[in-house]
């Protein structure tokens, strides 16, 4: 390994992406694109269920605006697409034993690691047109509270949600239980700007932003050929982690 990739994976710039190996080897490196999630489909309950968000506003302001609004936000927010990584801290992205247990397949899947300057590149140059684009670290706390602010009555609900996204983004989309700390979450979100779409199927090619390939532990042997195969294509090194003297260690496997 080059002392280029070395410096790289230690680098701020670094995220790194668990998944399964059939989902790695037959989706994300084969199709060279990786798939945004919905925060409904997390398992997250702040995310995964409706909030019951509520709002407020000042003079007269339509009753049924309010109600459309409410209702609008937390559909909104279980729709918002995202991508998942882990950042270096004080322990690499890719030495986490609890994420490879819970997302690497128990050691046996497989961690992507990404350029986070090239792969938001590449969203804001594909995706910026339609989507509201934020790219952050998650900030582990206890949960706050957020409402809606209606104070334009000519407005349509739409337009509301979007305006209170963009002033309180964080703590409608980057916020999670003191729990999840240890991941070290970079998160990057969309938000669709209008009502079109929204339940799409979102997919962003990684050919520029994908930069090395890590392999669990417990990775099978069989499917080598097929990384061999993939990382040529995609022009990306590969390694094995092999846990030894309580550490993990980047090794290459044959």
């Amino acid at each position: 390994m080059t002392e280029e990739l070395t410096n790289f994976l230690n680098s701020d710039d670094a995220i790194f992406h668990y998944t399964k190996k059939e989902t790695a080897m037959e989706y994300i490196l084969n199709d060279k694109k990786l798939k945004f999630g919905l925060f409904h489909s997390t398992n997250d309950p702040h995310e995964y269920k409706k909030r019951s968000t509520p709002a407020f506003g000042w003079g007269d302001i339509n009753q049924s605006l309010f109600l459309e609004s409410m209702s609008l936000i937390d559909n909104t927010i279980q729709n918002t697409a995202f991508l998942s990584f882990c950042g270096n801290s004080n322990n690499k992205g890719y030495k986490k034993p609890r994420m490879w247990s819970q997302y690497g397949q128990n050691h046996s899947g497989i961690c992507l690691v990404f350029s986070k300057k090239s792969l938001m590149k590449t969203i804001q140059n594909e995706l910026s047109k339609n989507y509201i684009i934020y790219g952050e670290n998650i900030n582990y706390k206890e949960i706050d509270f957020e409402s809606l602010s209606i104070d334009d009555d000519n407005l349509t609900s739409n337009k509301i949600v979007i305006n209170n996204i963009e002033k309180k983004y964080q703590n409608f989309l980057f916020q999670k239980h003191l729990d999840y700390k240890d991941e070290n979450e970079f998160r990057i979100i969309l938000v669709q700007k209008n009502e079109n779409n929204r339940y799409k199927d979102i997919f962003i090619d990684i050919s520029n932003s994908i930069k090395f390939i890590i392999l669990g532990d417990r990775f099978p042997k069989v499917y080598l050929p097929t990384i061999e195969e993939l990382s040529s294509k995609l022009n990306v090194e590969y390694k094995s982690l092999w846990w030894e003297h309580n550490e993990y260690h980047l090794i290459q496997i044959n």
